[in-house]
């Protein structure tokens, strides 16, 4: 079990979960409301990433950005993250503005959708509440 501060994954190069501008918005309300770390990292790099440091949550969009090299959907990434078994476990949320984004959530397996556009204090109380269930998993993992 991880003694720092539980880890919050976030994808660059998927709209809203990669974008700049977004980022500069939503790290604020994680920082106010959570004692969390967060670090933006690749699509390339997001399954190895996971292993690796088993993170708390990962946020992620699902659009890519226009001018992203990165031509691979957020849904996609998240199939991906729950059809492995060791990772699987991790709570994945999926924000987006898409009419569908329930739908989407729903076939990619996503934990949690938030619809943008959002209040603050909805997005922080999702993440609060899927770091609670993720620290609830740890301290009593499944036999």
């Amino acid at each position: 079990m991880r003694d720092q501060l539980p880890l919050i994954l976030t994808v660059a190069g998927l709209a809203y979960s990669g974008s700049s501008a977004i980022l500069e918005l939503l790290k604020p309300v994680v920082d106010q409301s959570l004692q969390a770390e967060w670090r933006v990292v690749s699509a390339a790099e997001l399954i190895e990433t996971a292993r690796r440091e088993r993170p708390a949550l990962i946020l992620i969009g699902h659009r890519p950005l226009s001018r992203s090299e990165l031509r691979v959907w957020g849904g996609e990434l998240i199939k991906a993250l729950k059809s492995d078994p060791q990772l699987r476990p991790i709570p994945v949320l999926l924000f987006e503005s898409l009419l569908n984004i329930e739908h989407v959530a729903r076939e990619s397996g996503a934990d949690a959708y938030v619809e943008l556009p959002m209040s603050p204090q909805h997005f922080s109380e999702t993440i609060q509440r899927l770091l609670s269930v993720h620290t609830q998993a740890e301290l009593h993992p499944a036999t």
